[in-house]
């Protein structure tokens, strides 16, 4: 069955940025993920409001983040 997002974020990466905050509360982290141009992307945690996509998505790529 797919996931169906409960709460997601969304906004157009500048380009040549890397961490993008997760502007919403979790319980774990597990339950976070990111979505760059509809394409599941891996990211690393900087620290539980932040996270890091490398390399960073270029200009006008729509980045997502998703609770589950």
């Amino acid at each position: 069955m797919a996931q169906v997002p409960a709460t997601s974020y969304t906004t157009e990466a500048p380009g040549g940025v890397t961490t993008f905050s997760i502007p919403f509360d979790f319980l774990s982290r597990n339950d976070v993920f990111v979505t760059v141009d509809d394409v599941a992307t891996a990211f690393t945690w900087i620290n539980d409001g932040m996270i890091n996509i490398s390399p960073a998505p270029a200009a006008g790529k729509v980045v997502t983040r998703y609770l589950s």
